[in-house]
């Protein structure tokens, strides 16, 4: 019986139920494509006789492993594409292997990408460079406040210099003159008054002579000469026109007695001396610019000091006036001898002397200031 014979009794074989998968495709080493043609035909044969029956729409799978989806008794054309010989269908079995081969090389492609992407981000990656502000590797900030930086990834982060001469320290900022205070160092720490916030006030002694003063570094001091007629005394270069602005040259005996400074104050320690002149410099050439008079060759007087060149006297002799200031104080070094603050032109410091020299006196109020 021929192939079309064979499926010609199938289709009269049909009668009561029609099913689809009773047409066969004849699976042999002699199978032609007149038979595909053929077996096409039948089935769409089988299609019309079958309209309108009803089938679960499940693909079945017939003999020769081919499977057919079938929907509504009508035949779903696409399907016949994946009807092949099972030879046919070993080439695309072979064919499928391909694209595995060429996934392969999608994925050498793929391993190209990370390496370019480790280049873009590298698993050790660092900052480059720091924003100006910033310094070290993790970029911190600066804590230089008015100042220049010592920044990027290589420094430090220490101020190299203050942006004006109004800040000073490691941050540049602190106010450059310590009386200053406020975010422009605009402001008087003491309530005082000027650039240099000094604070005036006054004291009378017993004789009736009224004396401006100053605080400095929490402590009151006579910013004038003493002048009292009083014990041993001598004018300044020997010329009383000079007691206004000089006040009077003493001696150590007359300046330690009791009662001669105004009540209230007296004269001042080296111990005191030693801390105005660590207040006002740490060199002694800026000190003694500092505590000098505006008058008196180039002198800052930084703190309301105004120290003045009186000189001294010694046994009739006045030396050093327009030179030097020389002030008691009222601590003795020996019996003949005793220590004083000594004001020049490029040098402050404490010294020692006779006793019987004539030198300056400036008062210190006992209590401390606590504005």
């Amino acid at each position: 019986m021929t192939n079309s014979d064979r499926l010609a009794d199938k289709v009269g074989e049909g009668t009561g139920m029609c099913s689809i998968s009773a047409f066969r495709p004849i699976h042999s080493k002699s199978f032609k494509p007149i038979s595909i043609l053929i077996s096409v035909f039948a089935f769409a044969v089988a299609g019309a006789a079958c309209g309108g029956s009803e089938k679960d729409d499940e693909p079945e799978e017939n003999d020769a492993g081919i499977v057919i989806v079938t929907d509504g008794g009508s035949t779903n054309d696409a399907s016949l594409s994946d009807a092949q010989p099972e030879d046919d269908a070993s080439i695309i079995a072979d064919d499928a292997s391909i694209p595995e081969d060429d996934a392969g090389i999608l994925d050498d492609d793929a391993s190209i990408s990370d390496d370019d992407a480790s280049i873009i981000f590298p698993e050790d990656a660092g900052i480059d460079e720091c924003d100006p502000g910033y310094f070290g590797s993790n970029c911190a900030l600066c804590t230089c406040k008015h100042g220049t930086c010592d920044d990027g990834k290589d420094g430090e982060g220490k101020c190299i210099s203050c942006n004006s001469d109004i800040w000073t320290g490691d941050n540049c900022d602190a106010c450059k003159n310590e009386l200053m205070t406020g975010d422009n160092c605009d402001q008087c720490k003491n309530g005082g008054s000027g650039e240099n916030c000094i604070l005036y006030s006054s004291v009378t002694d017993q004789d009736n002579n009224t004396y401006k003063t100053v605080i400095i570094d929490g402590k009151e001091w006579m910013a004038e000469n003493y002048r009292r007629k009083t014990g041993t005394y001598y004018y300044p270069n020997n010329k009383e026109d000079n007691l206004a602005a000089y006040g009077l040259l003493y001696d150590w005996n007359t300046a330690t007695k009791s009662g001669f400074c105004p009540t209230g104050w007296h004269l001042p320690t080296t111990s005191e001396f030693n801390d105005l002149l660590d207040y006002a410099g740490s060199d002694k050439a800026t000190r003694s610019q500092n505590l000098r008079a505006a008058s008196w060759r180039k002198g800052a007087d930084k703190y309301g000091f105004s120290a003045l060149p009186a000189g001294d006297y010694s046994s009739g002799n006045y030396r050093f006036f327009g030179e030097a200031a020389f002030f008691w104080s009222d601590t003795a070094k020996s019996a003949d001898y005793a220590f004083y603050l000594e004001v020049g032109d490029s040098s402050s410091q404490v010294n020692n002397s006779y006793k019987a020299l004539g030198n300056s006196v400036r008062c210190l109020k006992d209590a401390a200031v606590t504005k």
